[in-house]
């Protein structure tokens, strides 16, 4: 017996279609990155870890991490400079 139900776009789950442009191929790090904040830590963290220049992905990230540690610590001092 023919299965009469033709196959549509509603068979497939959501996720399969949505923001999808199947005429661009993507990466994992592509995708990983549209779904960071575009500035925030986490994007730093994953572009120095994916970074091909690097000696090490461990020496990139703790140099990104290094540098947000110094950020807000050099915010706290001035805070607490305001304060005195």
């Amino acid at each position: 017996m023919q299965n009469l139900i033709a196959e549509s776009d509603s068979d497939n789950p959501a996720d399969a279609t949505i923001g999808r442009n199947p005429a661009v191929a993507q990466t994992n790090f592509e995708r990983l990155i549209q779904h960071l904040p575009e500035g925030s830590l986490s994007a730093k963290l994953v572009a120095a870890y994916a970074a091909p220049a690097n000696a090490t992905p461990d020496d990139a990230v703790a140099k990104v991490a290094a540098t947000r540690l110094n950020e807000l610590k050099r915010i706290h001092d001035d805070t607490e400079n305001q304060l005195d």
